[in-house]
């Protein structure tokens, strides 16, 4: 799918329409114009009084179509007390995409206008991961990423992400004040929270992993992570994964955070770091 978007950059997304979106639920709003560019615009007036995303196709939808036009990385505010099903299909030139792909340096995903997880935007559902975040191939590496204020887990309805968040490829992100809570692992889909590797340099402030009973929390594989006061609570971890692993030459870095109740029932402790 990479060469695709690659193909599709170069042609010059104003000849729309290049790639179509698809999903099984309805969206809230019309496409709109910006002009010559004729970007689809799935934003919605959220009952709070602001621009924003109350269906995720959409968002992922717009993301991708900035990008295709060349636009700079921008923020996106999705709607307060909105469950986002994170099971959706973006056509494009027929290589199918089912995530959020964040391909640009300084794009900001925030829970409405202050970014916090009391705002309760919770993506749940999908399938590979909630948030992807890495350069097409020709690309410098994205730097500037922020996640705000996002829950990555499960309602009464939905299940969670495989992954919550991906980051590869050099990226430089932070995450701050999310929360990773409800999952479960199956035997067919070990369940991670953070997933990175190939050199990214993470952030990861202010945020909870709770009530989970999955493989692995956080993966530092060949990457810089940082956590700082963040919470780890009643997690039960089942197979032989840590809570926060450093695989593969990644460092990990960790201050003010707590740690409790957490049981692994076949892990070498919570926290492993790989001495290769």
């Amino acid at each position: 799918i990479k060469e695709q978007i690659q193909r599709l950059k170069k042609t010059n997304a104003k000849k729309f329409p290049l790639f179509d979106f698809k999903t099984n639920n309805s969206v809230r709003g019309s496409p709109q114009h910006d002009g010559d560019r004729k970007l689809q615009q799935y934003s919605v007036m959220c009952s709070e009084g602001y621009i924003g995303y109350e269906f995720w196709g959409g968002l992922a939808f717009d993301i991708l179509n900035n990008y295709l036009n060349n636009l700079p990385g921008k923020t996106w505010t999705l709607c307060p007390n909105t469950v986002f099903n994170g099971d959706i299909s973006i056509d494009v030139s027929g290589s199918e995409l089912t995530y959020l792909w964040v391909l640009q340096s300084n794009t900001v995903l925030r829970c409405g206008t202050s970014g916090s997880s009391d705002g309760n935007c919770i993506i749940a559902n999908g399938g590979f991961s909630g948030v992807t975040i890495e350069r097409a191939d020709s690309d410098p590496a994205v730097t500037g990423v922020q996640l705000q204020g996002l829950t990555f887990g499960t309602t009464s309805t939905y299940g969670a992400n495989v992954y919550g968040v991906v980051a590869q490829d050099d990226t430089e992100a932070t995450i701050q004040d999310c929360v990773f809570e409800g999952t479960v692992s199956t035997n067919d889909a070990l369940y991670f929270g953070v997933f990175t590797s190939g050199g990214v340099v993470l952030s990861i402030v202010d945020s909870e992993f709770s009530n989970n009973i999955y493989g692995t929390g956080i993966v530092a594989g060949s990457s810089s992570v940082s956590i700082s006061r963040t919470r780890f609570d009643d997690n039960f971890n089942v197979y032989t994964n840590n809570m926060i692993s450093a695989i593969n030459g990644g460092t990990l870095v960790m201050t003010d955070s707590c740690f409790t109740k957490n049981i692994g029932v076949f892990a070498d402790g919570v926290v492993i770091i790989d001495a290769t």
